[in-house]
């Protein structure tokens, strides 16, 4: 998928999430989409030393995770 695809996921996601705010999947989705957008920003998060803080940007994404879990537990994680 290239990066404007990408981006358009993102932007779905967006709306949808805002169409229908009690769901969780838009929010897992966005959180999947961001990190899809750019590999070598997602292994820098997976090997990110959890006694650091994680940069702002990563911590923006990683946050849509965490409320998608919030709202849903159960939530569908691929």
């Amino acid at each position: 998928m290239n990066d404007r695809h990408q981006v358009d996921a993102e932007r779905a996601f967006y709306w949808s999430s805002r169409l229908e705010p009690r769901r969780a999947e838009p929010l897992f989705a966005r959180w999947a989409a961001a990190w899809a957008r750019d590999a070598d920003r997602f292994g820098r998060y997976v090997e990110w030393d959890p006694k650091k803080p994680l940069p702002p940007e990563m911590l923006q994404i990683d946050s849509l995770r965490y409320r998608a879990l919030l709202r849903n537990p159960l939530v569908f994680q691929v």
